[in-house]
């Protein structure tokens, strides 16, 4: 069932992003799709079973990191998908006529504060090659959305 649930939130979420970078008109409908969101990522990123202890990654880690990327499927999809897991939080930023460097400094808390919460409640671990992956898919969402005329509320 969460599968399914999961499936179905990143239609959604994706059919926000695609709207927003097509400039359809969609501030009505924002909150909704910021709760949504929200739900998804923690079901992404939390709703899972909890490891035994903590586990953070190391300067070791992140050298074999970078020769597994292309030769390993799970490190290209673990790539793939923390780069595309923040670009809608990017978008929201943007849309809310955020400047950009208000907008990185949101995303760094807003990154560590994630791994953070992975790496205390077990339920993932404090990556630092998962931090940089989501402070640029954010960056990528706000950037795909630069030229966006101001929305006023």
């Amino acid at each position: 069932m969460n599968n399914v649930l999961i499936i179905i939130l990143t239609s959604i979420i994706s059919f926000f992003c695609l709207s927003e970078i097509l400039h359809f008109n969609n501030k009505h409908y924002i909150y909704l799709y910021m709760i949504i969101y929200v739900i998804w990522l923690y079901l992404i990123l939390f709703n899972r079973q909890s490891f035994s202890q903590n586990i953070y990654t190391n300067g070791a880690y992140i050298k074999n990191w970078f020769g597994l990327v292309f030769k390993n499927k799970i490190v290209f999809i673990n790539l793939i998908g923390n780069l595309f897991l923040l670009i809608p939080f990017g978008i929201f930023l943007k849309h809310f006529n955020i400047k950009i460097i208000y907008a990185m400094i949101i995303t760094i808390l807003t990154v560590f504060l994630i791994e953070s919460l992975q790496y205390i409640t077990k339920k993932g671990i404090f990556d630092l090659i998962d931090v940089v992956l989501n402070i640029i898919g954010a960056l990528i969402g706000y950037m795909l959305i630069q030229n966006k005329k101001q929305i006023v509320y």
